[in-house]
């Protein structure tokens, strides 16, 4: 079927069909949403409003809390992997990385000289493919100690035709994300004290250490590649306690006078 001939009712029923949850089947929808903004793009489509948009799925969505590492649990997590795995978490965890990009970097990407690491692709159960969005695609200013973790894995990399930075040892191309976090992350949420660990939770875990070290919301939006600062306040605004905790601290700091005037106030009368 030509994706012309898809329609909207015809995908809501099939969805209804399918038996997975609601969350499961929106993502099939966004992709699908995907899919026809491609086509529109790229002129095979007439430009018209997307009808994926029309589609509804039904059911309540899971509400999960976003898990956010502490860094002396991210030491934790670094002191039981090895390289590449390893580099993998701290790619996500310090850059604020997608483990679809970290899958599809190429040694290319990495610039000695420039210090400077490329987002240009991502990779998915194996398949590469364009970045999630244009402001996805950039270009990342890395610390002496940050290219030290890249050298480290240059050094004892395997080596592949294409130039990946983690071939699979066994295809010799990307790895599949899901795969890696059941051997490699999943037996850690134990060890941490967590209810579950991902590769989400070092994206997550970036953005909230962002906050901790006060960065400013729209060099936050810029560091995690958002189009829209809303994603960035709304998906990943998550700090941790102990950082709301210092700030709120600071707010009755400074209105320590006023509320030492309120209770003067009231024990005289």
């Amino acid at each position: 079927m030509a994706i012309s001939e898809i329609r909207p009712h015809a995908v809501e029923l099939w969805l209804k069909e399918l038996p997975y949850s609601p969350e499961t089947k929106r993502h099939i929808k966004s992709m699908l949403y995907r899919l026809f903004e491609v086509a529109m793009k790229r002129d095979w489509l007439e430009a018209q409003r997307n009808p994926m948009s029309l589609v509804r799925v039904k059911g309540r969505n899971r509400i999960v809390e976003k898990v956010v590492l502490t860094p002396e649990q991210m030491l934790v997590v670094r002191q039981n992997l090895e390289d590449p795995f390893l580099l993998m978490t701290e790619l996500a965890c310090y850059l604020g990385l997608r483990i679809c990009e970290v899958l599809g970097l190429m040694w290319e990407d990495f610039d000695l000289t420039a210090k400077t690491l490329s987002i240009r692709r991502s990779a998915v159960d194996g398949v590469v493919a364009d970045v999630k969005s244009e402001a996805s695609r950039d270009v990342l200013p890395l610390s002496e100690d940050f290219i030290a973790f890249l050298l480290r894995w240059h050094r004892v990399a395997p080596g592949s035709e294409e130039g990946w930075m983690f071939p699979s040892i066994v295809t010799g191309r990307p790895y599949h994300a899901g795969i890696l976090m059941r051997r490699h992350l999943k037996p850690l949420a134990s060890k941490l004290g967590v209810s579950r660990l991902g590769w989400h939770t070092f994206r997550h875990t970036f953005r909230s250490w962002l906050d901790s070290v006060g960065t400013a919301v729209g060099m936050q939006q810029k560091m995690m590649r958002h189009a829209d600062v809303t994603t960035t306040m709304n998906v990943y605004g998550k700090a941790m306690m102990d950082s709301k905790l210092q700030a709120h601290t600071k707010l009755l700091e400074y209105a320590r006078v006023g509320l030492s005037g309120v209770a003067g106030q009231r024990s005289i009368g």
